[in-house]
């Protein structure tokens, strides 16, 4: 038996012969005599068969060891880990029913680097049908300033691909939110660019310089695809 998940509720050896009930999970086979048992809240847990018969089964109680370390990740439900099980569920899903804290715009998926670590699926520099329409621009703009504010400013941030391809876009999404905050009452507005930063000039940094309400977030190139597409 094996695990590196938090403990969420210090088993306690006294109430091992409590009632209980299994927590939904699901099983993984990795090899022989290991089997991965996961939840939903993130715990897990790798059992041989002979524990994980046990779990099958609804007998761990059969097995002190056994026992205490899966009430321990909430594997199964008792009247004392319940309560820990369930505000670790509500902390994982808050993203569900809270207010967005980051809004995201990808004017396009074009990139002039596409390293290969990337976590952006990032398309030729030169194919010009990955930029977003106009259209879908402002409307997305709408949409983000719609969103309840929580405290503190409102921040959109422009990712990629590489977002400086389009810097054009990402100039007329800034103007346009800027106007419809004004109009809305909407105070704190900031932007964010995450970009590699390779296609910076004097004109990009002069606009950004001027609006003074622009960060930039610089992702380092390590290993560029070796066929870099050119771009005008």
């Amino acid at each position: 038996m094996f695990t590196q998940f938090e403990m969420i509720s210090e088993a306690n050896p006294s109430l091992l012969n409590q009632q209980y009930r299994v927590n939904e999970y699901f099983t993984y086979p990795l090899a022989d005599d290991k089997n991965l048992v996961t939840t939903r809240h993130s715990a897990w847990v790798i059992l041989n068969d002979q524990e994980h018969q046990l779990l099958l089964e609804e007998r761990v109680e059969e097995s002190t060891e056994l026992y205490e370390v899966l009430e321990g990740l909430g594997v199964i439900l008792t009247e004392h880990n319940f309560p820990d099980v369930v505000q670790t569920v509500r902390n994982r899903y808050t993203h569900l029913v809270g207010v967005p804290k980051t809004l995201i715009l990808v004017p396009t998926n074009r990139c002039n680097a596409r390293c290969t670590y990337c976590h952006s699926k990032s398309e030729l520099a030169t194919d010009a049908s990955w930029d977003m329409d106009e259209e879908i621009l402002y409307q997305t703009m709408d949409f983000f300033l719609s969103v309840p504010e929580v405290g503190g400013s409102r921040e959109i941030h422009f990712q990629g691909g590489e977002p400086l391809i389009r810097y054009d876009l990402i100039q007329k999404g800034m103007d346009y939110a800027i106007r419809k905050a004004e109009r809305n009452g909407i105070e704190n507005l900031t932007f964010s660019i995450v970009s590699n930063m390779t296609l910076m000039n004097d004109k990009i940094a002069q606009d950004i310089k001027e609006r003074g309400n622009v960060s930039l977030g610089s992702v380092y190139i390590v290993a560029p695809d070796p066929v870099m597409a050119r771009l005008p």
